[in-house]
């Protein structure tokens, strides 16, 4: 399927982990760094979960601690990892 997982360590947001994905290793470790910045300012505290090859791209979920699973869909492993959190 292709693309890159990035995994941060984190301590004091709600998890010790959170992962990215992208279609290259930048771009997974700034999808990594986003939910990261979402949960330090108060958001929910989300991270990827799994993905998928999806009719005309990817599929992302992520698990949320509040939202529960949430999905993206999108040409490339990025998008759709960009628009799953945009759904937060």
């Amino acid at each position: 399927m292709g693309g890159y997982q990035a995994t941060l360590t984190c301590d004091g947001i709600g998890r010790s982990f959170i992962d990215g994905l992208g279609t290259t290793l930048t771009d997974a470790g700034g999808e990594a760094r986003a939910p990261a910045q979402i949960a330090l300012g108060g958001g929910d505290t989300c991270s990827a979960f799994l993905h998928t090859t999806a009719p005309g791209g990817y599929k992302v979920t992520l698990t949320c601690d509040g939202a529960g699973l949430v999905s993206g869909f999108g040409a490339t492993l990025t998008d759709a990892s960009r628009a799953a959190l945009a759904a937060i």
